[in-house]
């Protein structure tokens, strides 16, 4: 999970993203999750109580290299990640 632009900036040189999106991290964050497997897909799930969990998916067929999958969500509502204070950095 990505909530600061220091972070995305970190990630996306790590990774070598060219012109990684812009992001008003006061209004959104970041879903990142990787996997081996051909497809990967990210669904949040935010419950009544402002929960935030993330299920990502990947097809088991092993794959050189790394696949990864960045979802932007709004941060409106959102008060704890798997019920733990969501990251300041």
């Amino acid at each position: 999970m990505i909530v600061s632009a220091k972070s995305w900036e970190k990630l996306a040189q790590a990774w070598g993203i060219k012109d990684p999106a812009t992001v008003d991290f006061s209004k959104e964050i970041l879903i990142v999750a990787t996997s081996v497997g051909s497809r990967l897909t990210v669904m949040p799930r935010l419950n009544d109580q402002g929960d935030l969990q993330v299920l990502a998916r990947s097809t088991r067929d092993i794959r050189p290299g790394l696949r990864y999958a960045i979802k932007s969500i709004g941060r409106e509502g959102i008060k704890t990640v798997y019920g733990k204070e969501l990251p300041k950095e």
